[in-house]
């Protein structure tokens, strides 16, 4: 980042500690749930505990850090912030004593995450690396686990690993390339300068990496390193001059000469409701208020506070203003989310605080003038620097240098983590979760480059813009910097949206800058891992798939007519690129559209070896009024101000760009995360276990697996089954059995149950896509799983009343007919409702007839709409 933006680093924190111990496991390096024993002991970050038992640390040096135990025995050399037991000894001077009884978790194993039903290994076979040797590693069950000699390395590439026993000694590297749970079900050793955590390209957090002991013997030292979240509450760990970064939870841990750091975890109580299974949430991650410079412009007048507020259940007004500069219409959600992020355009958050507050050193300025005015000219006047091939901000607003603006929007950024903070439920109730985020808008060649940017805590820089970076690469490499690299606490994902707008730019595989095929492995590694997912659906349609595309086999599908941004004719890019899209103009590319990016992923991987479009997925309004989760068909009111804020604009053909009729209400995300907690639901979001919807609330799981039990549609623990046996949505699919055969899934649906004033609608049926790439051709097909196409399920237009059969629920075990196991697949799933009216065709009916426009007539402009989910895939990768 330039230097004037150095101004950037602003850091929002809640209260250093709490007045007793820790409550969240999180915020532990060490917890045992016996006995404790420490002798030399560096505690940079975080707590150490016993649950009900004895902790005795003859040195011992966590000067930030707080001790929790039953009875606490402090040598000489002990220091801590706080030593919290019912009889604490020792030294009382470097460790203040605050009184403590009981237990501090009420069962350590299952809130670390132990499984009920632990899977089981490859029992007499071994897997042997080396000296010097490299392997890559696929997700799978395994044997024993013998890592030898300097320089051998052992890849990683995500998903779960079963192991017998793993034992890496002699300078061993273990390095996971994406969210990665290793479970191993005898001993466990690290040893002789051996390494476990994220590679060194990607951007990982040691939350990313979890490793669950079920024996009786974990050992770990001898310089080695960890970088992980270990769960083994039945073990003895001895940490013999180690270093740890994440935490350690077992039985009895001794730690002798060892530095130990938890991640930065922030203040809040225990949920009350908590599930190690998860549970399922739903929220809204693109979100504008009035510091948005498209949103101000249409009188949007809603601040973050209120946005918040709003998803959780508070009214907002929006416009037209009245006189006094008020919305003169109401809305309001029936349902709250549970979790939301407010993401402003980074870009101009100083230009319009400036251009708008009377007195400020740019408010007569040409520009600022101009932007005032509003609507179409004031948002093209600003947005247009975004476009163009070098972006620079407004002299006449920022300056010669631009530090004017840079200075205001700190202020402004500032007051949007407190909003955000402030919103942020942080008691037993864990009703709400709000996260630091906002929108990084690049615009090139008017072509929709923009990316959300979600932040886990609230230890955060200041935005980055086009203005200081405008390629991708610049971005996802700024906040390495900035964030994962620099040592603050600070983790965060990147969400593209609206790739439909991109002229085929948005998932182009290209590397600038780079020589050779390790370098594009290395910036590969990097996207993949800042970029886990992508937001197939909002406002401005559906990012899915489009028909008639050229490059990708198989038959038609119906289902990617839903929400179009493109109707009729289009310029296909081809193997190109284009440019106008954010105005739907230009060409149009298969890398547009979620399949066609997972495609060009496989591609990619088979030459490369490592996919950079391993992308999950998710929805969201873009709302630009400050109303998340406003999604409902028959309440549609606009989401952008003026710009559609009365009939006649909604159902128009749009004003600041092609719209009107074409915009929707927009999605929901859906995250299956154990609490409703900003920790809990970002590690769902990086770990892909979330999917999309067109705004009902449908409750959708998947797993896959090799000769799945048939029976667990019909069985009460169905999850707990289901994680033993399988991969969750978002992740990889272990390597097939020796016996071969082809993988199956188990897939289950619920309808929204809605509410008294909106019942939710029946299930129709549930898709499986699959994609794969077989002689280098492009391969698509959609398969009918569960339920009934032809239910003759259907709409009265007159009255807008369903009539028809449908589900409440749908569950099935699939399994792939077409498998080839020498063929790299992606499944994904897509759940179909009932047909019901959509938002147009319920504001023609409330119309009369005199002042009904042209849209109520033209056939191109669906009356129904088919709501539903997509969930983030499952890849199948072959083995090496």
């Amino acid at each position: 980042m330039r230097s004037f933006a150095v101004v950037a680093v602003l850091l929002a924190s809640v209260s250093a500690h709490a007045s007793g111990p820790a409550r969240i496991l999180e915020g532990y390096a060490l917890f045992a749930s016996d006995s404790l024993r420490a002798r030399g002991l560096h505690v940079d970050g975080g707590d150490v505990g016993v649950n009900k038992g004895r902790l005795v640390a003859s040195s011992l040096a966590a000067p930030s850090g707080r001790l929790v135990a039953s009875k606490i025995r402090l040598g000489r050399g002990a220091v801590c912030s706080t030593a919290f037991g019912e009889e604490v000894r020792g030294n009382a001077a470097s460790c203040p004593v605050a009184p403590f009884s009981g237990s501090v978790f009420a069962d350590p194993a299952d809130t670390c995450g132990m499984p009920a039903i632990v899977p089981s290994c490859a029992k007499g076979e071994r897997l042997t690396l080396k000296a010097g040797t490299t392997r890559v590693l696929g997700a799978g069950t395994y044997g024993d686990l013998r890592l030898g000699g300097s320089g051998a390395v052992l890849d990683l590439t995500g998903g779960r690993y079963v192991f017998c026993s793993l034992r890496a000694i002699r300078g061993v590297a273990l390095r996971v390339h994406a969210p990665t749970e290793i479970v191993v079900l005898g001993e466990l050793r690290i040893d002789g300068r051996s390494t476990l955590g994220p590679a060194p390209d990607v951007v990982l957090g040691p939350n990313d990496v979890r490793l669950l002991t079920a024996g009786p013997s974990v050992r770990v030292g001898g310089g080695a390193q960890v970088s992980a979240r270990m769960c083994a509450p039945s073990a003895r760990v001895a940490l013999r001059k180690a270093t740890w970064h994440g935490t350690a939870v077992a039985r009895d841990i001794r730690a002798a000469n060892t530095t130990i750091a938890a991640v930065y975890a922030e203040e809040h109580e225990p949920c009350a409701q908590r599930s190690r299974l998860r549970q399922l949430f739903f929220g809204d991650l693109h979100v504008h208020t009035a510091l948005s410079f498209d949103a101000y412009a249409f009188d949007v007048r809603t601040t973050p506070t209120q946005a918040y507020a709003f998803a959780q259940g508070a009214p907002v007004a929006l416009p037209p203003l009245d006189a006094t500069g008020k919305g003169t219409q109401t809305i309001q959600i029936d349902r709250p989310l549970d979790f939301t992020a407010v993401t402003d355009h980074s870009e101009f958050l100083g230009e319009v605080e400036l251009c708008i507050t009377p007195g400020s050193p740019a408010y007569d300025s040409t520009d600022c003038q101009i932007y005032r005015s509003g609507g179409n000219v004031g948002t093209t006047q600003i947005a247009i620097r975004t476009a163009v091939g070098s972006p620079t901000r407004s002299p006449g607003i920022c300056g010669p240098d631009g530090a004017r603006c840079l200075t205001t929007g700190a202020g402004v950024w500032a007051s949007v983590q407190e909003a955000t903070a402030s919103a942020y439920d942080r008691s037993a109730a864990c009703r709400f979760t709000s996260f630091v985020g906002y929108e990084y808008t690049a615009s090139a060649a008017v072509s929709t480059l923009h990316r959300n940017v979600i932040f886990r805590t609230d230890h955060v820089p200041y935005p980055t813009t086009v203005f200081e970076q405008p390629t991708r690469e610049g971005l996802w490499n700024e906040l390495r910097t900035t964030c994962s690299d620099a040592g603050i606490g600070c983790d965060v994902l990147v969400v593209p949206h609206n790739s439909n707008e991109s002229n085929g730019k948005m998932f182009l595989p290209e590397y600038p800058g780079a020589t050779s095929m390790d370098e594009e492995r290395a910036m590969a590694r990097l996207r993949g891992s800042m970029e886990p997912l992508v937001e197939v659906y909002q406002h401005k349609g559906s990012s899915e798939c489009l028909n008639g595309l050229s490059g990708m086999v198989g038959a038609p599908d119906e289902q990617c007519d839903f929400e179009r941004r493109y109707q009729g004719a289009f310029a296909d890019c081809g193997d190109g690129t284009g440019s106008g899209g954010t105005v739907t103009s230009g060409c149009v590319s298969r890398r547009d559209y979620v399949r066609g990016a997972l495609l060009e992923g496989l591609l990619e991987d088979a030459r490369l070896g490592v996919n950079p479009f391993r992308l999950g997925m998710l929805a969201s309004t873009d709302t630009h009024n400050g109303t998340p989760g406003a999604v409902m068909e028959d309440g549609f009111i606009g989401n952008r101000g003026m710009d559609d804020a009365e009939p006649a604009t909604r159902l128009g053909e749009g004003q600041f760009y092609i719209g009107g009729w074409r915009f929707s209400p927009g999605g929901l995300t859906a995250v299956w995360a154990e609490e409703n907690t900003r920790p809990a639901i970002f590690d769902a979001l990086r770990r892909r276990e979330v999917y999309g919807t067109s705004g009902p609330r449908l409750a959708v799981r998947v797993f896959g697996g090799w000769g799945l039990d048939a029976g667990l549609c019909r069985d009460p623990d169905m999850v707990e089954k289901g994680y033993a046996a399988g991969a969750p949505m978002g992740s990889y699919l272990a390597a097939p059995p020796a016996s071969g055969g082809a993988p199956s899934f188990l897939v289950s649906a619920l309808k929204d149950i809605g509410t008294s004033v909106r019942p939710g609608t029946p299930l129709q049926r549930i898709q499986m896509v699959k994609l794969w790439v077989k002689d280098g051709t492009r391969m698509q097909r959609v398969y009918d799983i569960a339920g009934d196409p032809n239910n003759g399920a259907s709409v009265d237009e007159a009255t807008c009343i369903p009539t028809g059969s449908g589900f409440d629920s749908l569950c099935t075990e699939w399994t792939d007919p077409d498998f080839d196991p020498s063929i790299a697949a992606v499944y994904y799933v897509r759940v179909l409702e009932n047909p019901t009216c959509r938002w147009s065709w319920r504001e023609c009916l409330r119309l009369p007839e005199a002042d009904k426009p042209a849209t109520c007539s033209n056939p191109a402009v669906p009356r129904t709409v088919q709501e539903r989910a997509w969930t983030s895939p499952i890849w199948y990768r072959p083995p090496a």
